[in-house]
């Protein structure tokens, strides 16, 4: 291999071109770095239990609507009729319902003869 020689401009400018370098490799490892998601939401503790809570009451609401267990106004049964209101009391309880199409209301009262 030929040897290379610098000139004396080239040689008095290496060392501070590698100081250089050097710094603006520092200063770039010295920079912050952007959090990722995984950090963000699992690294911080309030976060964290915050995703956990609202994964956990999502499951339960998608589970209790298919169930059709939200609010029984206005649902359908599973013998297919229309559940217009439940009243529940100490002494008795009351379900009105109607086939779907009709207009006819059923009433039923439960009555506790327990007591």
């Amino acid at each position: 291999m030929p040897r290379v020689s610098l000139t004396s401009k080239e040689a008095a400018a290496f060392l501070p071109e590698v100081n250089r370098r050097i710094d603006h490799g520092r200063a770039i490892a010295a920079r912050a770095v952007r959090p990722g998601l995984r950090e963000v939401m699992w690294d911080h503790p309030r976060l964290s239990l915050a995703s956990a809570f609202t994964a956990i009451l999502l499951i339960i609401g998608l589970t209790l609507s298919q169930m059709q267990m939200w609010g029984l106004s206005g649902t359908t049964g599973r013998n297919g009729v229309e559940i217009l209101s439940v009243d529940v009391e100490e002494d008795a309880s009351v379900m009105v319902f109607q086939a779907p199409g009709t207009s006819i209301k059923v009433i039923w009262v439960f009555e506790d003869t327990s007591t």
